[in-house]
């Protein structure tokens, strides 16, 4: 196996031993590194240390921002958020009794549409989620502006999941945005297990979520040590394939989405604080901060250098995005191909419904009206870029794409 898909583990050897150790050390020798990590985080971004709250998951850091906001304005309803989204966005909407409203994308990129925007920007309009679907960078200058000028009291969160922005990058997303959540999952950018951050660029006070349970953090830390070693023995007798099977029978690992998640079941959702017990992990994670943004924006420079242009998106990227999207008549049938080569990819964010149909779920939602959304989502792939690609294999993963697709 040359490489692994997107929802591979991006993390180091020291941090997959630093895990095991986590496992066994109380919870009251790690809190004081988890203050330190909060502090180091907010120097690296150019924040004050009481602009950024740890969360469990970023999914938790959306529910705080909305949370917030609705406290401060309590009578709008409508949260207005990209049509091709991830569907756990939509827990925390509905959690708090809001309506997610869809916004179509445009057809040539990935960014949202902003005529579409505006049309549903109203009073009622308690926040925007600006996602920068893939790392790409939506227009916030002209989204702050369009928003303003219809709902001066709507707040505007920008969803940074899918990338790690540096200083300079957040600098300027501030001045757009009132709040932004950073994803620290352990297959993200800067990996480390079910961990966010809230950025606060707000005057407003956040709320206070309550203790995230122990078990699912440490099925994470179990994770993130055996997975790297399972896969250097991927196909060595079928060895890691085959512990990689067992751990997943004996539920070992945590569900990067629970059912309940998946079916909008949100009554069964909750949202927690981040737990100190990945403060040594991310201690390691945060180190390696400018690295990790480098490495990532080279490979994927070195997609964008080598595929053919009419298979790339035209549009801006954050300088570390987590993934590169491929426009292909058939996600599926690519995938097949880069598997045979020992190229193993995804396709979650291929060919799936942009939204599960559920009665929870506005029936002023119709998916035919986010047509551009559901197109892009037919004809998507997404490389990976994670520490498991090499730059031999994203140039050799370019190559054979570009033969395929011809």
């Amino acid at each position: 196996m040359k490489t692994f898909s997107s929802l591979t583990p991006n993390i180091s050897f020291k941090q997959s031993l630093a895990s095991l150790i986590s496992i066994f050390l109380p919870e009251f020798c790690l809190k004081p590194l988890q203050k330190q990590n909060t502090k180091q985080l907010a120097k690296i971004l150019n924040l004050k240390s009481s602009q950024v709250a740890l969360t469990h998951q970023a999914r938790s850091a959306i529910f705080m921002a909305l949370k917030t906001s609705q406290q401060a304005h309590p009578n709008a309803k409508q949260v207005l958020l990209a049509g091709y989204t991830c569907r756990v966005l939509i827990n925390p909407i509905l959690k708090l009794g809001l309506e997610p409203v869809f916004i179509d994308l445009q057809s040539s990129n990935l960014n949202m549409d902003l005529e579409s925007l505006s049309k549903h920007c109203s009073k009622n309009t308690l926040a925007v989620i600006v996602q920068n679907t893939f790392g790409t960078q939506d227009p916030l200058d002209k989204i702050h502006k369009l928003v303003r000028q219809n709902n001066p009291k709507a707040k505007i969160i920008t969803d940074l999941a899918h990338c790690l922005p540096t200083a300079g990058e957040l600098d300027l997303l501030q001045k757009h945005s009132d709040f932004a959540v950073l994803s620290f999952a352990n297959n993200k950018t800067l990996g480390v297990g079910p961990l966010a951050a809230l950025l606060n660029f707000s005057k407003l006070k956040l709320v206070i979520l309550p203790k995230s349970p122990k078990l699912p953090i440490l099925k994470a830390l179990l994770k993130n040590f055996s997975m790297p070693i399972f896969m250097s023995v991927y196909n060595l007798a079928k060895l890691g394939k085959l512990a990689l099977a067992v751990f997943a029978k004996l539920r070992l690992y945590p569900k990067i989405n629970t059912q309940a998640e998946k079916s909008l079941d949100y009554q069964k959702v909750n949202f927690y604080d981040a737990s100190c017990k990945l403060a040594l992990v991310f201690k390691l994670a945060l180190n390696g901060y400018t690295q990790k943004t480098s490495r990532m924006a080279a490979v994927f420079s070195i997609y964008q250098a080598n595929l053919a242009k009419s298979l790339q998106y035209k549009q801006n990227f954050f300088t570390a995005p987590l993934f590169f999207p491929v426009k292909t008549r058939s996600p599926k049938k690519l995938y097949k191909k880069l598997a045979k080569q020992a190229f193993q990819l995804n396709l979650d964010w291929s060919m799936q419904p942009l939204v599960p149909v559920h009665k929870n779920i506005p029936e002023t939602y119709q998916i035919n009206q986010l047509t551009n959304s559901q197109t892009h989502s037919e004809n998507i792939l997404c490389l990976p870029i994670n520490n498991t690609v090499s730059y031999k294999d994203a140039v050799e993963i370019a190559k054979l794409i570009n033969r395929y697709e011809k």
